[in-house]
């Protein structure tokens, strides 16, 4: 029996199972992740608008994913129990047996407990796990939950999550039980040592093609890549398995922890296509990058509130109706009379992303989790005001702990950081919820405060009401909401919470509508105030983006109001349907309240005279008059079906299309390296 060149059968058994167990292992896996991939199509899906071709080509471009996956996990295995098998002695073949049993086991639950999650985190966000799953950890444990168990019915989903697991582990017992069943060995003739080489052979083949994805020797399939088998974003984001979303979305979380260097010549490359109209070179860069406000403008420095709102989407307001579904409260007679652009993106889809561009003019990383959190830059939008002689002050009705919120506003230089503490201890009875309190306390204190500062100020305000659990004040008497119109319905995600949200949007609203009409009528106010407002990222939860691809527009659009006193429209021009973002809102401000300024020229003013004819930028997102280019993997050119700004069809790449992506991509670049520029004091 210790003889190598006269391997017992009992080696040859234990090498069978091995062989086998690892076979049965990638099928049942194969078969948990293609239900996996059926139950995300039926759950979030509409069969009217999938054609059943697509559909068999995304479940076999789901079935070719996941066994590449389990057959890359077994391959170290098949090799480890090779060697095992060539090995002399019976114990140690046996041990590595027990070991792969234990190590599948582990590997399998995992695989199952992370596609589990990736179910349901096409609820809130429409698709399969991305980056932003690791801003989990910016929360305490307790804020976690509660936003947890307001998404979802939490003692229902453990208790499905143990069912599955109690299963699996049922499973992995049969797969172990049926993999000790023995080769007919006097059958098959396969004692000798030529087939048992053959056998190894074909099955390293089996496993080594399951691994490359193809049978094509110049081809390699990739998870990334390849996984774009229809026109359908729904199918295509289902052809990703929750293990190749988490291991994605984790690489995409580091490149946001770390900054790869931009060279002048690839920031002067990428100004150019960005700017082909001007001259630019090494030696002012710098220069062209900021931009200085008309000389002629009107200023007495007038306070000025921003207000970011969360979840202040724009799809919504699609369907609003004053009498029977009324989004906007007293906020629709300020969008009429006033500055109000719909067809704006916000910058990402989270609120600490897009709030830190708006602040910082950077997307690139979260300052406050990298060595950066500490660094104060000269271009920032507080340090703007600043030098303008503003005090600036950071408001939010929710906790200024959040995602250490206050480290990144204290590194920018805000004179004051208030949050819901600070609040309650000024408005003892205020009645408070989960994140902290509500707006119109807030707004209460804004408008107390400028009204009796004798020196300008600058308000940025977050809030937090329109966001997972959706609770409105119990004093809130709600304009009517209940005839939900039957397009939106059709759309819908069918989530159980919606009139809620309704409720919470609206609010938002209507609290900005009241603060704006307080101003308005205060003859000393309405004239050196200056209030803009938009949301932080979509509304969620509520429309279906991934079976509705046509809408991809409205899953990062967002609006933007801006109330201007009449002394300061003097350049203002307005048209209604122009294209923006978040980039565009403090050049579009600065260019009219502040006279020959110097600025970072993030964006364009919107109020200009002259349509610069730019594009709208969002970090997944962009688009300008010509169409729009969803940027996944790799680009999805749109055009619009009847106008800017609304509903897309997919196109093949243009030359005007192709020179947008060029464009989205030069200006992250000129962020970065204006960014490493101010941090590195080479400015």
């Amino acid at each position: 029996m210790n003889d190598l060149k006269n391997f017992d059968s009992w080696h040859f058994d234990y090498w069978h199972r091995v062989i086998s167990y690892l076979f049965l292992y990638v099928f049942a896996s194969v078969v948990m992740m293609l239900l996996f991939q059926i139950t995300i199509i039926i759950q979030y899906g509409s069969f009217h608008a999938i054609d059943a071709n697509n559909f068999i080509q995304a479940l076999l471009g789901g079935v070719r994913g996941s066994l590449k996956l389990f057959a890359i996990f077994i391959l170290p295995f098949f090799f480890l129990g090779l060697f095992f098998w060539l090995l002399p002695w019976k114990r140690a073949i046996q041990l590595f047996l027990q070991f792969l049993y234990c190590i599948g086991f582990l590997f399998f639950i995992l695989s199952f407990i992370i596609s589990f999650i990736n179910f349901f985190y096409y609820q809130p966000y429409q698709d399969k796990i991305d980056a932003f799953i690791f801003e989990a950890q910016n929360e305490n444990f307790g804020d976690l939950y509660q936003y947890l168990n307001g998404e979802f019915f939490l003692p229902l989903l453990f208790f499905l999550l143990i069912f599955g697991i109690v299963v699996l582990v049922h499973i992995h017992k049969l797969l172990i039980k049926w993999s000790h069943y023995k080769l007919p060995i006097k059958k098959l003739t396969i004692r000798k040592w030529y087939w048992k080489t053959i056998y190894t052979f074909i099955v390293f083949l089996l496993f080594f093609i399951s691994a490359r994805g193809s049978v094509n020797p110049h081809i390699v399939y990739r998870f990334i890549r390849d996984t774009e088998v229809t026109n359908n974003n729904l199918l295509n984001s289902s052809v990703t398995n929750g293990v190749v979303a988490l291991y994605t979305a984790y690489k995409g979380h580091q490149n946001l922890s770390t900054l790869t260097n931009i060279e002048i010549e690839e920031a002067v490359a990428s100004f150019k296509t960005l700017y082909p109209n001007i001259e630019v070179s090494q030696d002012n860069l710098k220069e062209k990058l900021y931009k200085k406000t008309d000389s002629s403008i009107f200023s007495q420095n007038p306070h000025t509130v921003f207000v970011l709102m969360e979840g202040w989407g724009r799809h919504l307001l699609k369907f609003h109706n004053s009498k029977e579904f009324n989004l906007l409260g007293s906020l629709e007679t300020h969008t009429k009379e006033d500055y109000f652009f719909k067809n704006f993106l916000a910058t990402t889809q989270g609120t600490h992303a897009s709030m830190q561009f708006l602040l910082v003019n950077f997307l690139g990383l979260d300052i406050t989790s990298s060595k950066y959190g500490k660094i104060a830059l000269d271009s920032s939008i507080p340090n703007s005001f600043e030098k303008k002689g503003y005090k600036t002050i950071f408001v939010t009705n929710g906790k200024k702990e959040w995602h250490r919120m206050g480290d990144l506003l204290t590194s920018l230089g805000f004179d004051e950081i208030l949050g819901w503490n600070d609040f309650k201890e000024i408005y003892p009875d205020a009645e408070s919820n989960f994140y902290g309190g509500y707006e119109e306390i807030v707004y209460d204190y804004i408008l107390k405060r400028i009204k009796n500062s004798s020196e300008p100020l600058f308000i940025f305000f977050l809030t937090t009401t329109n966001h997972v659990p959706y609770v409105s004040p119990s004093s809130y008497q709600a304009y009517p909401l209940q005839k939900i119109p039957q397009a939106m319905q059709t759309i819908s995600t069918g989530y159980k919470k919606t009139q809620q949200i309704f409720k919470t949007y609206q609010y938002t609203s209507e609290t900005l509508g009241q603060f704006i009409s307080a101003v308005k009528k205060d003859n000393l106010l309405k004239n050196k105030v200056v209030i803009a407002g938009t949301g932080d990222h979509r509304t969620r939860d509520i429309f279906n983006y991934t079976a509705y691809e046509e809408n991809i527009f409205y899953k990062f659009a967002v609006p933007f109001y801006l109330y201007l006193p009449e002394l300061y429209k003097k350049n203002a021009t307005f048209d209604k349907h122009r294209i923006g973002s978040h980039r565009d809102i403090f050049p579009t401000i600065f260019n009219n309240i502040f006279p020959d300024t110097k600025y970072f020229a993030s964006g364009n003013n919107l109020l200009s005279q002259e349509d610069e004819k730019s594009f709208a930028f969002n970090s997944s997102f962009v688009m300008s008059t010509e169409g729009a280019i969803f940027l996944q993997e790799k680009p999805i050119y749109y055009r619009w079906i009847d106008k800017p700004a609304s509903q897309v069809e997919r196109t093949e790449s243009t030359k005007l299309l192709e020179n947008l992506y060029q464009k989205q991509q030069a200006f992250q670049k000129i962020l970065n390296w204006h960014f490493l520029k101010q941090i590195n004091h080479s400015f």
